[in-house]
């Protein structure tokens, strides 16, 4: 942080900075991190030039040999980590973002489909080769944390039970149901220790203060834990849940909405309806925990400025004492806390289009 620029890492999908509300905010600069990109078990397509972002891999003959559904998850990847970048820079035009990304694992190509039906320990196999991969990026990452001095770090991104299993019953169709629980099982507890590994560790907890959506499951954390959401019994880890406009519980359907607990989300704040920047030069109206998380960091980023002497613990309970009970959240995030946003934060109704 310095007197010119206050940074911030999204841990993210990709952002792409040519977009026409991003490209022109000089105060935002963009610091890749690569993938292993000699990890077998990450496909060509998995790796590109993470320094600098362009729009080239939509126009290539990879984006064209993409599946309709992978070009969807492809076009996800780098329109979401874009709305996460729009949010911030809209909230603290002062920010500068160093991306750190997320490798896009979870496409699916046919040929990596296993059709036979494999042993236990051959699925187990072949995932501690992209545990390897995963584990390599975090520790790069957190080099990236511990060598930048990152006092914020914003993660809009989330892992769950759920998600791992329907991916493990996409690449391994012929697994039984049983089967397919003890792989998903044991391919969590992986995957959250690498998480505790990366955002439990003590030099970057006594260093960088993280932001984490609840996720937009519409479920209980305490019944369907997400991570690293649930980490936030940590005092440099704050978890956020989402409102509508108004400041009532935001859920749009019976699978969407915001994840909620007393116990797991800290404060809360708008997440409904917000206009944002998607991909390389559109705009679409998006809801959930992941932009209400920007707009938090936001708030964080505020607080360093004014007070940058804080240390990562003493973030928590200043952002948190900015908040106000809402009673009937109280069921839903602790203390029924509720930052209003909109009220507070000047630009942030700009990306709200208007009510119908």
């Amino acid at each position: 942080m310095t007197e010119q620029h206050l940074d911030v890492a999204v841990i993210d999908g990709g952002i792409f900075l040519e977009h026409e509300d991003l490209s022109d905010n000089y105060r935002t600069f963009i610091q890749g991190i690569s993938e292993p990109r000699d990890e077998p078990t990450f496909a060509k397509h998995r790796s590109w030039n993470f320094e600098s972002d362009t729009y080239e891999q939509y126009d290539s003959h990879f984006f064209q040999r993409l599946s309709d559904t992978n070009r969807k998850l492809y076009q996800y990847y780098f329109g979401h980590g874009t709305a996460v970048a729009h949010i911030l820079t809209t909230c603290m035009p002062q920010c500068r973002i160093l991306s750190l990304k997320m490798p896009f694992d979870f496409m699916l190509d046919e040929s990596e489909i296993e059709h036979r039906r494999l042993p236990l320990s051959k699925i187990r196999a072949q995932l501690e080769e992209r545990f390897a991969a995963k584990r390599a990026l975090f520790g790069r990452m957190k080099l990236f944390l511990l060598s930048h001095k990152v006092l914020v770090a914003n993660c809009s991104w989330t892992e769950r039970y759920a998600d791992m299993r329907a991916e493990v019953e996409t690449r391994y169709p012929a697994l039984a149901a049983e089967e397919l629980d003890q792989v998903a099982t044991f391919q969590l507890k992986t995957v959250r220790s690498i998480l505790e590994d990366f955002f439990l560790d003590p030099r970057i907890a006594t260093q960088t203060f993280f932001t984490v959506a609840a996720g937009n499951n519409n479920q209980s954390l305490d019944e369907h834990p997400v991570y690293p959401a649930v980490f936030n019994d940590h005092p440099h880890i704050l978890t956020i849940g989402g409102t509508t406009r108004e400041g009532e519980w935001w859920v749009e359907r019976e699978d969407f909405g915001a994840n909620w607990s007393p116990r797991y989300v800290d404060i809360c704040t708008q997440a409904q309806g917000f206009r944002v920047a998607w991909g390389k030069d559109t705009f679409q109206t998006k809801s959930g925990t992941s932009l209400a998380t920007p707009v938090i960091t936001a708030l964080v980023l505020a607080i360093l400025r004014r007070y940058p002497e804080l240390r990562p613990e003493e973030l928590k309970p200043a952002v948190l004492q900015l908040g106000r009970s809402i009673k009937g959240l109280e069921t839903r995030v602790r203390n029924g806390l509720f930052f209003d946003a909109l009220a507070t934060i000047p630009g942030l109704n700009a990306l709200l289009p208007p009510k119908e």
